[in-house]
């Protein structure tokens, strides 16, 4: 059977508007009852990658967050909710957010995202242990609602990286450090995906991030949501809403066998891709990391083909949290001068770009080496 994605129009968030959608989606899908059941205790993971106003696009909407609180209320289902955010603390983000009034209104409570345990995952096939907030286990299921996004370093945010808030805190920072390869990184999150195993994954593509995601890029309409319980289906047709190629998203790409992945059907059910894409959507159509994809270079070339960090002098205010969310020691981020931008160390960087998704003023941008750019012109030239 073929997996099966729910596309539906959405024109604005007006809580009524994202309700009626979210019904229309999950009667395609069979209906709320396959999903949640009465008396059950269930966790929504919305993605609030940090306080900041819902306007921005950097977090899943409150409006969408209420809609399906209500939804599930009705059913006579409990909810729990909560994320581990990539700065500040997961209750501080709730209440900034807005999150909290709503949650109380239906009585939600807040879950465990700030203390951690240590889960078996035989099944993983890079990690088969590994650490994650409680509250993924204190409930009988979990929906994630994410948040449509550019992505500087897996090209864009859905559904599989969504969960990468199970993981609590600062413990990101150590996934990045033990795993700086990307390839290695994508197997990662597929397997906290696998092991956190939502019952159904809800896409908030109604306002979506283009440009310097996942933080300070744009918000760009596409009045859509999108629903399944298959997360790597999700994402797929989530890249066809923003002309992405798949193979160019290096959790999709961990997630093929040869490639065979990309050529597996899916039921799309409600409105068609066409009616709602966005070929003029802002992201880079191209490969993730040209070392990963088909070429083959000494580790040494690697500075002078990947996209490095770059600061904008004149949008950095000097506040160091870039320097703060670096994850290697010696960090690769330094301030060296008190009136002066941080540096980065080239030597030192991971390529994480840690830096550029949390920079809270767009200061830090993603720019490719010169020996990158040439490569890439040349894989497109024809043979």
């Amino acid at each position: 059977m073929n997996p099966r994605v729910a596309l539906v129009a959405c024109p604005n968030y007006q809580t009524d508007q994202v309700e009626t959608a979210l019904r229309r989606a999950l009667d395609l899908l069979g209906g709320i009852r396959k999903y949640a059941q009465f008396a059950e205790t269930v966790l929504l993971k919305p993605n609030l990658l940090t306080a900041a106003l819902p306007e921005k696009a950097v977090i899943t909407h409150p409006s969408v967050f209420e809609a399906f609180c209500r939804i599930l209320v009705d059913e006579g289902v409990h909810v729990r909710y909560g994320d581990s955010p990539g700065i500040g603390t997961s209750k501080a983000t709730i209440r900034a957010t807005g999150f909290k009034n709503i949650a109380d209104y239906f009585a939600a409570d807040i879950a465990d995202f700030s203390t951690q345990i240590r889960l078996d995952s035989p099944e993983g096939k890079l990690l088969k242990q590994m650490v994650l907030c409680p509250a993924v286990i204190e409930c009988d299921g979990i929906f994630s609602i994410s948040k449509l996004k550019t992505h500087g370093l897996v090209r864009m945010t859905g559904a599989i990286k969504n969960l990468f808030g199970c993981v609590p805190g600062l413990l990101k920072g150590e996934y990045h450090v033990r795993m700086p390869d990307i390839t290695l990184f994508s197997q990662a999150l597929l397997d906290i995906a696998h092991c956190v195993s939502p019952r159904l994954h809800i896409m908030d593509a109604i306002v979506a991030m283009s440009g310097n995601g996942p933080r300070s890029g744009h918000p760009t309409f596409i009045g859509a949501l999108l629903l399944s319980d298959d997360a790597v289906a999700l994402d797929r047709v989530a890249c066809r809403l923003i002309h992405l190629p798949e193979e160019f998203v290096p959790t999709l790409l961990a997630a093929s066998k040869n490639n065979t992945l990309f050529k597996e059907q899916i039921d799309i059910l409600g409105d068609p891709v066409s009616s709602l894409s966005r070929p003029d959507f802002d992201i880079a159509r191209y490969p993730v990391d040209i070392l990963a994809s088909r070429h083959h270079f000494p580790p040494f070339i690697k500075q002078f083909i990947t996209p490095r960090p770059a600061i904008d002098a004149q949008k950095c205010i000097r506040c160091g949290l870039c320097v703060q969310v670096c994850p290697v020691q010696p960090k690769a981020m330094l301030i060296t001068q008190k009136e002066e931008p941080p540096t980065v160390n080239m030597d030192r960087c991971i390529r994480c770009y840690c830096c550029q998704e949390l920079c809270p003023h767009g200061a830090i941008s993603l720019t490719k080496p010169w020996l990158g750019r040439w490569l890439h012109k040349l894989k497109k030239s024809p043979d």
